[in-house]
């Protein structure tokens, strides 16, 4: 993301959820006698809640040209619904006001029903922005929403305004441009070496990970990336649900 008017900036990023489409915990790691699968099992524990992870998403605020606070939603997924009951009313988010989608897959477009919520009796439709291949797979997965004449008549409907981008493209939302990273030389999703061998090769001043399974425990990476942030001089930290991001003046602070 990147400031393009100097009246627009990114105040907050919330993560809504930071796993993989299974989620953590996985059920039958869990009913399992012994146990067998540490995070799956501290998950459910207060001292390990941070293993407990829904679908990977985010909210990002946004203050406007106009100073109006913006939020966009990045991807909406199988758990859209239990992650804004839970993360919501802590940090007084009490709109959505456009949404990307990152690709097709259930973690990031499942909940997309459950948008008919944030535009019901608002007389106003949500922008969503995604590319070519990930409409296809809405259009023919929820096809009452990309096409409301295709809906039964039973109940409601989200009301979304569909626009499609370029996948070298640049998207100015809000005053803001968002650069969709392209992933063509990976079969799903990056790796954990992967993503430390982009940081070293880019050394931004901060970087945060997300979308783990539940072979890496948020305890031991955590401890494993102070090591390296150590040595290398970086700032590295493993994402949560519910972490929030502050950034205020081009500084930052991550929630603990």
């Amino acid at each position: 993301m990147t400031e393009c008017s100097k009246f627009s900036r990114v105040t907050q990023v919330l993560f809504l959820g930071t796993g993989t489409s299974s989620c953590i915990p996985n059920v039958p790691c869990i009913m399992k006698d012994p146990p067998t699968c540490k995070v799956c099992t501290s998950s459910i524990t207060e001292e390990g809640k941070k293993n407990k992870r829904r679908n990977t998403s985010a909210l990002v605020k946004i203050v406007d040209q106009s100073q109006k606070v913006k939020n966009v939603l990045i991807d909406c997924g199988k758990t859209f619904y239990e992650s804004t009951v839970e993360h919501f009313p802590p940090n007084g988010i009490n709109s959505i006001d456009a949404v990307f989608i990152t690709h097709g897959h259930a973690d990031a477009i499942l909940g997309l029903d459950d948008l008919r919520q944030w535009t019901t009796h608002k007389n106003n439709s949500l922008n969503v922005f995604l590319n070519q291949e990930t409409f296809d797979v809405i259009a023919s997965t929820f096809p009452y929403i990309v096409d409301t004449s295709k809906a039964t008549g039973g109940g409601e409907v989200p009301s979304l305004r569909f626009n499609i981008f370029e996948n070298d493209s640049v998207v100015e939302v809000f005053g803001i441009e968002f650069t969709p990273l392209p992933g063509d030389s990976h079969l799903s999703h990056f790796g954990y070496q992967d993503a430390i061998d982009t940081v070293l090769l880019h050394r931004p001043k901060l970087s945060i990970f997300t979308d783990f399974c539940h072979s890496i425990d948020h305890y031991d990476l955590l401890e494993s990336l102070e090591k390296f942030n150590a040595e290398e001089k970086l700032h590295v930290a493993p994402s949560f649900d519910g972490q929030v991001l502050h950034i205020i003046n081009g500084e930052y602070t991550l929630s603990p």
